[in-house]
């Protein structure tokens, strides 16, 4: 059998087609490079968790997160040091867990609430993410949550009035649900402050007659980081309807301090209440008299 080159031209063919790939592969390979962007870099630790002091933010926790809010009873001038800073007070608490479904996207989370016996779920997932070069300027998340409260209704009377009503009703199992819509959008203005707002959206199946179902309020809230592991937060929150004279929005400080898996929050809030069907529906308290709650979020990351 013949060879249709002799040996010494089928080496010296294989040299040249090496030494041509060799030759054209810096060219390939900045062609590549001129051709393909980098994806820009997203921002990261806009804030320090899921949650800012009671109202979500645009993060979405890497791993299983435990949470626990807790706020004591109302501190009042008079009383201050006899309830002891409210610590005598009846509390309320709030226990839940958090778990990434898609990574640095979608989170949902489960709790239970002392108030009402409620259990609630919640779903976030973050449409947008800021980029350190601005090529989008803020991170953009959904939020959505829905409780139901397992509290016994009434054996006695079979139907409910209202005080100012003479119009009975029957308790169904709709008047348990409630729901809570938002539209997170948050900004990592420099690297110790950041800021956010959200428009909120309450419903609210079972309303007091001559109240709306559903309650419209803005909040906003920011985080200002004083060192490495310390910073202070606050949150503010407008209701624009269902208010009345006795209603006062909703005022939070804390101060936060947090480790590599841990983050802890010393409270100072105008409600005690720890889901928005009771935020920005029942009366709180009057900061403006120095009236607040004392309490104390914790979260825990894996």
């Amino acid at each position: 059998m013949k060879l249709p080159l002799p040996i010494s031209q089928i080496k010296r063919a294989k040299i040249i087609c090496l030494l041509i790939v060799y030759c054209l592969l810096p060219t390939v390979y900045s062609f590549g490079q001129d051709s393909t962007k980098a994806a820009p870099e997203p921002v990261t630790s806009t804030f320090r968790g899921p949650q800012l002091i009671n109202m979500p933010t645009n993060e979405i926790i890497d791993g299983l997160g435990m949470n626990i809010q807790h706020r004591f009873g109302q501190i009042v001038n008079t009383y201050i040091l006899y309830d002891f800073f409210g610590m005598d007070l009846s509390a309320n608490i709030r226990l839940a867990l958090a778990y990434p479904i898609i990574k640095d996207r979608l989170q949902v989370e489960i709790g239970r609430t002392k108030s009402g016996k409620n259990v609630d779920m919640e779903i976030k997932y973050q449409v947008l993410r800021q980029t350190e070069k601005n090529e989008i300027p803020v991170s953009v998340a959904l939020y959505a949550n829905s409780s139901v409260s397992t509290e016994k209704f009434p054996k006695v009377p079979a139907y409910a009035f209202y005080t100012d009503s003479v119009t009975p009703f029957e308790y169904k199992f709709s008047h348990r649900l409630n729901y809570n819509y938002q539209l997170v959008i948050a900004r990592k203005f420099t690297k110790k402050f950041s800021f956010q707002v959200a428009p909120v959206l309450v419903y609210k199946t079972l309303a007091v007659p001559g109240k709306d179902n559903q309650t419209i309020a803005l909040q906003s809230g920011g985080r200002y980081k004083f060192s490495k592991k310390g910073a202070v937060l606050m949150e503010y929150g407008y209701a624009f309807n269902n208010r009345d004279t006795a209603t006062i929005n909703p005022l939070s400080l804390a101060v936060e301090f947090s480790t590599a898996g841990h983050v802890f929050q010393i409270v100072l809030s105008s409600t005690n209440h720890l889901l928005y069907k009771d935020i920005y529906t029942t009366q709180n308290a009057d900061y403006s008299k120095g009236e607040f709650y004392l309490g104390f979020n914790i979260r825990r990351f894996w």
